[in-house]
């Protein structure tokens, strides 16, 4: 007889699954679907909670670089607003330089995310990111975007001291052992 909630084999005569203690109900049994298995998400067996576990450590990685990136900011003498595209640009290559001789790269941010590269590109900060041993079917550039924006609006130093510096944030997220990648770019018009 299997578990009709968690699909454990016990015994015919079983009123409750050694498993995970549900009542047996006594029908003809015969292997569940792992996919009709509530909290389960697919036909392979992820769990939904795992799914929302990598969308929040992907959350978690931009909010982490924002408030490390403004702090950082904000913390030289000199934040002399940039006047004109070279002396912005020089910004952004300043910082990226000053914190990756602060920062260990690579840097594993949580289990599934690690820190690759930090780079100065024209009129932003680019994070790299890769992403291993994750199911990505849940998330996409919008599904990120819809996450990071409002965070990186909602803070006053970010918004006064890189977006509205005409100083945008990206965020590139490769995935291990596929051609799959992600890429959200937050400027000052996405918190208009």
């Amino acid at each position: 007889m299997y578990c009709t909630k968690c699909g454990s084999k016990n015994s015919d005569k079983a009123k409750f699954c050694t498993k995970c203690g549900a009542e047996i109900i006594n029908e003809p049994s015969q292997p569940i679907n792992k996919s009709s298995v509530g909290g389960v998400d697919n036909e392979v067996g992820v769990p939904k909670k795992k799914s929302r576990y990598i969308l929040k450590s992907v959350i978690f990685v931009v909010v982490f670089a924002l408030v490390f990136i403004v702090a950082y900011y904000f913390s030289k003498e000199d934040t002399t607003s940039p006047t004109n595209d070279s002396s912005k640009q020089d910004l952004i290559e300043q910082t990226v330089s000053e914190l990756k001789n602060e920062m260990q790269i690579p840097q594993d941010v949580d289990t599934v995310t690690r820190l690759t590269d930090i780079q100065a590109v024209p009129n932003a900060i680019r994070y790299v990111y890769l992403l291993h041993g994750v199911d990505v079917s849940k998330i996409s550039n919008t599904s990120l975007k819809n996450s990071i924006a409002p965070q990186a609006c909602q803070s006053k130093e970010t918004r006064e001291g890189l977006l509205d510096q005409e100083i945008g944030m990206e965020y590139y997220y490769t995935v291990q052992d596929s051609s799959q990648t992600f890429f959200v770019s937050i400027t000052k018009e996405d918190c208009i």
